[in-house]
């Protein structure tokens, strides 16, 4: 096994036994791979023993029949709120003030594959206590709540930091419909970043500094009845953080879908200042790794492999309610990031 394989074996054992909850010290030579390896692999930048939040971390569950246990995204009973009724339709003057580092951020769990994503950042104008959030967020402009009329459902609750690192965890791990996510290792990574974007964590924050900002922030998790949220499997979901100041809000909204029989159907986005679209990004690798940005296309392909540029043939339908396929396609995206640059 080439040495960079072997590296990368390891780097994952050792992560998939964090969140186990193993006691590491007792492996001295995985425990010390995070002290030769510093700032060399992307995973050397978590925690090297597991954080009490991380605990309660959903695996994987396959039965002899072929199912699956699926994200677990639904909002529970526990810290729901009542949002105001009839709401107002009325937008808010907000603008989205995420940078293009900030939303790759906050979408770094996109690696699971779902249908698509979006992420917002507002600054508000005065403090608001976090009982103000369930009447702020719908009028927010947000393409996940466009449409929302004044008695649709939006339901959110208030909920904490384990519950939301959960739930991004399971989204980059386990992945949306028809895939099987990044696994352990490295969606603990992209749950990390994603909690630092969300939480508003400085660019190169370490893993305290990002636990700190997260503890420190509140978090909601919500549902609603618009366009954008499919909601097909009960999986679709939106997390949103205010700051410790309460006043910044960041937004993450998720929906998955039956991409096999609606394949080009998932709505695109525009990051700020880049233009970049996002959407159907499954059918052709190489389509990956040229259209999406680095640190969502570096799980794509095997870190130790150096192909050519992507190069693409015609991605072809072979009969009704078929896959897309890719002809010809091949290419490699740079290795992963760290958690965070």
């Amino acid at each position: 096994m080439p040495a960079s394989a072997r590296d990368e074996l390891r780097a994952c054992l050792f992560q998939e036994l964090v969140l186990r909850g193993v006691d590491i010290d007792t492996f001295p030579a995985l425990r010390s791979w995070p002290l030769v390896r510093p700032g060399r692999h992307p995973l050397a930048g978590l925690p090297v023993h597991r954080r009490d939040f991380e605990a309660n971390a959903d695996f994987p569950s396959r039965s002899i029949r072929g199912s699956a246990s699926g994200v677990p995204s639904r909002i529970p009973d526990e810290g729901r709120m009542s949002p105001p009724t009839p709401r107002t339709t009325e937008r808010s003057a907000l603008r989205d003030i995420a940078t293009t580092d900030v939303y790759e951020s906050i979408v770094a769990v996109q690696v699971g594959e779902w249908g698509d994503c979006g992420a917002w950042v507002f600054m508000l104008d005065e403090t608001i206590a976090p009982e103000r959030v369930p009447a702020v967020l719908p009028a927010l402009p947000m393409a996940c709540v466009d449409g929302l009329g004044p008695a649709d459902r939006f339901e959110i609750a208030i909920r904490p930091v384990d519950e939301i690192w959960r739930l991004l965890f399971a989204t980059a791990s386990m992945g949306g419909m028809g895939t099987s996510g990044v696994q352990g290792a490295y969606g603990r990574l992209w749950a990390w970043r994603s909690m630092a974007g969300l939480s508003g964590a400085p660019e190169g924050a370490s893993a305290d500094e990002v636990e700190r900002h997260a503890r420190q922030s509140t978090w909601f998790h919500f549902e609603a009845d618009t366009d954008w949220f499919h909601n097909e499997f009960g999986s679709d979901y939106g997390i949103a953080a205010l700051s410790s100041d309460r006043r910044r809000i960041a937004v993450l909204a998720a929906m998955d879908t039956d991409y096999r029989h609606s394949r080009i159907s998932f709505l695109t986005r525009t990051v700020p200042e880049t233009g970049l679209r996002r959407g159907p990004a499954r059918a052709c690798p190489a389509y990956k790794s040229a259209v999406l940005p680095r640190p969502l296309r570096a799980l794509w392909f095997p870190s130790h492999v150096s192909p050519p540029l992507p190069q693409c043939g015609d991605s072809q339908e072979s009969g009704e309610g078929s896959e897309l396929s890719d002809t010809r396609c091949r290419g490699a995206a740079p290795h992963a990031t760290a958690l965070a640059r």
